[in-house]
């Protein structure tokens, strides 16, 4: 039989139940009664039950399950919300930290699965059902996995701290250019890395060439990746030139050429020295080799030479052009000026025979070329036709020639004419008549320069007088009761230019005349 209280199988004879204390109402001769009803394996009654089950036909309703299977019963569901809850909790703490650590590159490492740990475990506490009696071994399994798993999502970060102590190499350091120190006064910081935070790695000195073999954008400029002493690293190419950077405390020139027209030189001795100022004892800032095109922007000239101020590699500076007089023993150029005068010709015309003697002494050139040989100076008798008998070698001549080199004289060009090509014969008739010229004269002259000329767009041309008078002394004796000195310096054009036009004398021919004519172009 059974305790239709609780359901405990008991002997036939029980008028108690021994579990629940239910007194029974059946006695001990009473037949066996026959509990029906499905089976209840999971506690769920059939339909045709409901709640209820028969005793001998009759509707009887069944007994409660134990207790003990009655919690079980509601503890698997309740197990199996909490570990999907926890592992859900996880992953989206794990996601939500890995986004982050991508945002922010100065964040501690070892903060993110702490962090991440303890969001867990607060999403674990905060979703466990109000029973506790689920096993302590599948619990800590649980916070195990959450624990161990969490950090594997987190890549692996480097801290800004670190990241800017670490040296930065290109993947390619093919050679790109020179690059020079182009600071004011203090030198260049050469850093790890393209970047102002990157750490400090050495000082390089204003001036120094560098050898720049990458380049890379940081904070806003472009670096370069250089080479220092077989140091490598990186400085900004905001303190870089391509150029050699300029002097501030060069000294100026007493002599400055202003108009647009500086003289040409080239340099004819190995390492001549550019300093700052026009001697020896200023500083030096660079070698220039021989063979090196210059120009002249201003001069000083002292007792021991002449001291130029020119350019080289885009600074300004001083070299010495020459030292000592022209042909005394301590004389020595260290440039070649590549103007010259071509072509000076002497007539002379004395009123009757003369033997005449003319020395020519260049200040400031080298006299080149003499026709007849000039030897210590021409020594000729003079007839009023113009006819020269030459002593030396008893020839006959119609003038004495001569040319030089390297003329280091400063013609002024600031004022003249600027004249068409084309128009170039015609201005030349018209000035050389004014200027006191014969015919056969100013034919002579324009046969030589006018091929030189007329096929240039413009030139600029102007007559010179005391500069190259003092340049190129000429003495004549007897002296010549009239002295007409033509010197023509021109340069070609390829745009017309205004200046002031210059006013030209005449000439009036007297006595025992002499007249010399010649050219320049200026280069």
């Amino acid at each position: 039989m059974f305790c239709p209280k609780c359901g405990k199988e008991l002997p036939n004879d029980s008028a108690f139940c021994p579990a629940c204390g239910n007194k029974l109402s059946r006695g001990a001769d009473e037949p066996e009664q026959q509990y029906q009803y499905d089976r209840y394996d999971q506690y769920e009654q059939p339909e045709q039950y409901e709640q209820y089950g028969t005793i001998n036909g009759d509707i009887y309703a069944p007994p409660e399950p134990p207790a003990s299977q009655k919690r079980f019963r509601f503890l698997i569901p309740a197990v199996i919300c909490s570990v999907c809850c926890v592992c859900m909790a996880a992953m989206v703490a794990a996601i939500v930290l890995t986004r982050g650590s991508v945002k922010t590159d100065s964040a501690d490492e070892n903060s993110a699965p702490q962090t991440q740990t303890a969001a867990a475990a607060q999403t674990e506490q905060s979703s466990q059902p109000e029973q506790t009696e689920q096993p302590q071994t599948e619990q800590t399994e649980e916070k195990t996995t959450a624990q161990t798993t969490a950090p594997q999502t987190k890549p692996a970060t480097t801290t800004t701290q670190d990241k800017y102590k670490i040296p930065v190499t290109p993947d390619d350091t093919s050679y790109v250019g020179t690059m020079y120190v182009a600071t004011k006064k203090d030198p260049l910081t050469m850093r790890i890395g393209p970047g102002y935070k990157y750490a400090y790695k050495t000082e390089i000195p204003r001036r120094y060439e560098l050898a720049v073999y990458a380049e890379r954008s940081g904070d806003g400029e472009t670096w370069a990746y250089v080479e220092y002493n077989g140091v490598y690293g990186w400085c900004t190419e905001k303190y870089l030139s391509y150029s050699l950077p300029i002097e501030y405390d060069i000294v100026e020139p007493d002599n400055y050429i202003e108009d647009d027209y500086h003289p040409h030189f080239t340099v004819v001795v190995n390492d001549l020295t550019l300093r700052k100022g026009p001697d020896k004892s200023y500083a030096a800032m660079d070698s220039i080799d021989s063979g090196t095109a210059m120009e002249e922007y201003g001069y000083n000239d002292d007792d021991n030479g002449k001291w130029i101020y020119t350019e080289y590699n885009g600074q300004r500076g001083w070299i010495m052009a020459y030292r000592g007089e022209y042909d005394s023993s301590d004389y020595k150029a260290y440039v070649q000026y590549e103007g010259g005068a071509a072509k000076p010709v002497i007539y002379l015309y004395p009123q009757c025979p003369t033997d005449v003697s003319v020395k020519l002494t260049a200040k400031n050139a080298e006299i080149s070329t003499t026709y007849p040989a000039y030897g210590n100076g021409w020594n000729v008798t003079a007839y009023p036709d113009g006819k020269l008998v030459n002593k030396a070698d008893g020839g006959n001549y119609h003038y004495l020639f001569w040319d030089s080199v390297n003329d280091r004289a400063h013609y002024d060009m600031s004022q003249g004419f600027v004249v068409k090509g084309e128009d170039t014969e015609k201005f030349l008739r018209e000035k050389l008549e004014i200027l006191g010229l014969n015919e056969d004269e100013r034919n002579e002259f324009i046969v030589y320069w006018l091929p030189r000329m007329e096929h240039n767009k413009y030139n600029q041309i102007a007559f010179q007088s005391d500069i190259y008078t003092d340049n190129y002394k000429l003495d004549i004796s007897p002296k010549p009761d009239s002295l007409l000195r033509v010197f023509m310096t021109y340069r070609p054009l390829e745009e017309k230019i205004d200046i002031p036009e210059q006013k030209l004398s005449g000439f009036e021919r007297k006595g025992f005349a002499a007249v010399e004519w010649g050219g320049a172009e200026l280069k």
